[in-house]
Formats: structure tokens, C-alpha cells, sequence
């Protein structure tokens, strides 16, 4: 146990109840909240069709990827509340990836919005920015469903619904980079997300998802010896925590 390096999972993901930060979009006007029709329809028109990336290349494939994409340049984000909500997500991210607090930030990248029957088939993110360790996807309420976010790891998997529609409250998932994960498929209405790089600047920091498979054969090398060791009827109880 003493040999892991950082506590932390390869994903992190909650909901908070927040003011709503101020959104202003290049030619889109302010996003109020939640985000209706006319307004997507007046995003989408300022937006272009989002590539992914194929080797060096960005390519544009809707077989692949079908979703739109704005480039941060293009965006303000700000609100009284913006700072307050973005430093909770922030240390709920770090802490649940098992990264330093002072040394993670969010760098913002991209707001992209999902159409009825947008999604992005699985794949990996490539460095984007000089230490980069994740991505940061927040969520803002729109009326929807679907477009789940899906995040694997060895042999692991999670799915996250990503879904919000209560004009109070963000939704957010993060992730290390070398993670496999993907959008299903919105099956109705539409799905409006921030996404940002997540940034170590740290030396030494963390480049990965943790991945505990050694200590977890160790552990159970030992409790297999224990179990051979121990005489009928005797057990070994650890009382544990749960939701």
C-alpha cells in the first residue's frame, strides 16, 4: 500500500447548485439558461463542424464525430458566481483524480453543441497544450437527453449522464488524456457543453490515469495466504463506507 504514488480514480464526476456563470459568445449573444432553440440555432450558426483527430491530421468525419464546435476565442466567461463554481469543480476534479489542488488548472478550449443524434465514437485525447493531463467537461442545462459520456480505463468502463436541465445546476466529468471514452448518441433534444484542458504545471506530476493492477495482485496474494493459513469459520471483517 505504502508503494502508491497519489490517491484518485481516472475520472471525477458531480453536479453542483450554482449561480450560472455569464456566458457571452462571439455573434451568439449571452447563452441564457436553461439553453433553448432559438438560441442553439443562433450558436450553431457562428459554429463550425468539429474534426478529430487522425494522427497529425484533423479530419472531418460525420461517421466519426457529429457534433459543432465554437473555439474559446470566441467566448467570455465570467458572472459573479462563475469564480466560486469554477474553484468547487476544480477541487472536486483534482481531488477525485488524485492531482495537487495548487498546481491543476482549467484551461477553456472549445464549447460544443450536440444536435438530436450527435455523438462522438470513442477515441483518445492528444496533447493540446504544453502539460496537459485531462479534459474537463462542464455541462450547462439544456433541454435533452442521451448524449451520455462514457469513460474507460484497463478494464474499466463508466458511464456518465451528463444531462441537466435545472437552470441551477452545472454537471461535470473529467478525465485523464490516455483514457479511452466517447458521447453516445443525444436521443432528444440537444446537449451544450464547456469543455476545458486540464493543465498539471507541477515537476513530476502525474501524466496518466492511476492504475493500481500491481498492488492490487499483491493484495490479493496476501489474502489468498491468509486464506490458507486461517482455520474454518474464522473471518477477517473491514467495515467500509458506502453510498
Amino acid at each position: 500500500m505504502q508503494s502508491i504514488d497519489r490517491p484518485g480514480d481516472y475520472y471525477a464526476h458531480s453536479r453542483i447548485v450554482t449561480l450560472m456563470p455569464r456566458i457571452v459568445v462571439e455573434g451568439g449573444g449571452t447563452i441564457g439558461f436553461p439553453v433553448l432553440g432559438a438560441q442553439i440555432r443562433s450558436l450553431i450558426g457562428v459554429a463550425e463542424k468539429a474534426p478529430y483527430g487522425r494522427g497529425p491530421d484533423a479530419v472531418f468525419d460525420t461517421s466519426v464525430r457529429d457534433c459543432w464546435q465554437i473555439d474559446s476565442k470566441q467566448i467570455r466567461i465570467g458572472g459573479e458566481g462563475w469564480r466560486a463554481a469554477s474553484d468547487r469543480i476544480l477541487g472536486q476534479v483534482a481531488n477525485g483524480l488524485g492531482c495537487p489542488l495548487d498546481e491543476v488548472e482549467a484551461l477553456p478550449y472549445k464549447l460544443l453543441v450536440y444536435e438530436p443524434g450527435g455523438f462522438f465514437n470513442t477515441h483518445r485525447d492528444t496533447e493540446k497544450v504544453p502539460g496537459m493531463i485531462g479534459t474537463l467537461v462542464v455541462s450547462i442545462p439544456t433541454e435533452g437527453a442521451g448524449g451520455e459520456l462514457v469513460v474507460r480505463h484497463v478494464h474499466r468502463e463508466t458511464v456518465i449522464d451528463m444531462a441537466v436541465r435545472d437552470p441551477a445546476i452545472l454537471s461535470f466529468a473529467a478525465f485523464y488524456a490516455d483514457c479511452e471514452h466517447e458521447t453516445r448518441p443525444v436521443r432528444d433534444g440537444h446537449r451544450v457543453a464547456l469543455v476545458f484542458n486540464l493543465v498539471l504545471r507541477g515537476a513530476g506530476a502525474p501524466t496518466g490515469a492511476p492504475d493500481f493492477s500491481e498492488q492490487e495482485e499483491q493484495i490479493c496474494k496476501v489474502l489468498r495466504s491468509w486464506s490458507r493459513g486461517v482455520k474454518p469459520g474464522r473471518k477477517l471483517v473491514w467495515l467500509l463506507e458506502h453510498d
